[in-house]
């Protein structure tokens, strides 16, 4: 993972495991999508939420991949 330059949300818990968009692609990649490498997040995965960390630009995304809880920034 890059440097941080944003301030994780409080409410989002520790235990749920930080994702690139490459993991989820490949996640999907197994899952059958063919054009992973073509969409973005969420046509890759259910999002349950989103929003924007406290620097207005880096976006989070908050999903379960193969069971387990994820989250996934984008800047």
């Amino acid at each position: 993972m890059a440097e941080r330059t944003f301030e994780i949300p409080s409410f989002i818990p520790e235990w749920r495991k930080e994702v690139t968009i490459d993991e989820i692609r490949q996640f999907a990649k197994e899952s059958g999508i063919d054009n992973a490498d073509e969409l973005g997040v969420t046509a890759l995965v259910e999002v349950e939420d989103m929003g924007f960390c406290s620097d207005g630009v880096t976006r989070w995304y908050v999903f379960d991949m193969d069971g387990r809880p994820c989250v996934y920034y984008k800047s």
